[in-house]
Parts: C-alpha cells; structure tokens; sequence
C-alpha cells in the first residue's frame, strides 16, 4: 500500500510542479478570503485563485494563482514552475487509506520520511530534505522543503486526528517559496477533513 501510494504521489508532485507557461503575480498576502468545501475536504484559499477539484473521490484539490499555472500544471510534462506562479495540493488520507496507511505510519513525520525520499527520486525535479517536526493549527505535523534549478517546494503533512492525515504541497519558481511561505502556512493551517464513512 505505502508503494501505491508513493506512486500516487509522486504523480501528485509531478502535477504540481509541471507549470511550464503563464506568469501573474504571486498571492503576497495571507488574506484568504475564498472556501472550498467538497467531498469532506474544506480549506481557506486567496481571492482571485482558482480551484480544480479532485478527478476522482479523495483524490487532491488543485489550486493556483492564477488559471495559466493552473492549466499548464495540468498539461505539462516537464518539471518546471515559472516565476510568478504558486501551485497547491490538497491531498486527503481518509477511510480506507487512512486506515492502511495507518498500519506503518504513525505521525507526520513518518508520512514524509516515506514519501520524501520517494518524491525526491522521482522524476520531479525536486530534492526534498529531511522533515522536521512542528505543528500547524494546533496539529501535530512535518514540513519537508525541496528545491530544484527549475522551482521550490514544500510539503506539509498533518495530522487530522481519528479523520486521518492530509498532505499539503507547495511550488513556486526557484527562489520564490519564501514570497510564498504565509500563505502556504495559513491555507494549511485552515485545512479540515471529515473521516470517510
């Protein structure tokens, strides 16, 4: 199960971080004043993104900061964010899932030991380093950071309680993810998810 589910994500982060067109400007703020609420999945997101919801039942949220990034992330297949753009996935662990997962992995931190080194040896472009500990919204919770010469990212696992895990992961341009921190950090810090029934 770990194995499908690194594949899963693997894919998930060649998704995100394949933006190869379009520009705009980068969301700055930490005002986020939109919601997404579907399929159990509810998160806080800035004005003016757009959201692509998942393909398939408890698959991620995607969303960006404007609709080129977006489209080209969905398109895309080389591992490439252009400068400006900031993408997002919401990645829910509920039901099912949660509960295989929850076989082998105890916390956060062991979420994104397995997966980190998965992501990092895929052909993603990105290298993720070791994840820390810490805790958003109260949550127990991991942070993985990873770089690339195409872009940066971020992976945050955290810990939903008896609902399960979700993964939130981030990608800017090279050297633009601290321009892109905050927000990252409060849409995280929004996330909710109800256990699948």
């Amino acid at each position: 199960m770990a194995r499908k589910l690194s594949f899963l994500l693997i894919g998930l982060v060649a998704l995100m971080v394949a933006a190869c067109g379009g520009g705009g400007t980068g969301g700055g703020g930490v005002s986020l004043t939109e919601t997404y609420n579907a399929d159990g999945v509810t998160f806080k997101y800035p004005s003016g993104w757009v959201v692509q919801a998942p393909s398939a039942p408890g698959g991620p949220v995607s969303l960006a900061n404007n609709q080129a990034a977006l489209d080209a992330a969905q398109v895309a297949t080389t591992a490439q964010v252009t400068s400006g753009q900031q993408i997002v996935a919401v990645f829910p662990f509920t039901g099912e899932t949660f509960a295989a997962m929850s076989a082998g992995i105890s916390s956060p931190l062991q979420l994104l030991q397995q997966m980190g080194p998965a992501m990092s040896s895929a052909d993603v472009g990105l290298t993720f380093g070791e994840p820390a500990e810490t805790t958003i919204g109260g949550k127990p919770a991991a942070r993985s950071s990873g770089s690339s010469d195409a872009g940066d990212g971020t992976l945050i696992a955290i810990n939903m309680g008896d609902a399960g895990y979700v993964l939130v992961m981030g990608a800017t341009g090279k050297g633009e993810m601290g321009n892109f921190e905050a927000t990252l950090n409060a849409l995280a810090e929004s996330v909710s998810i109800t256990a699948a029934s």
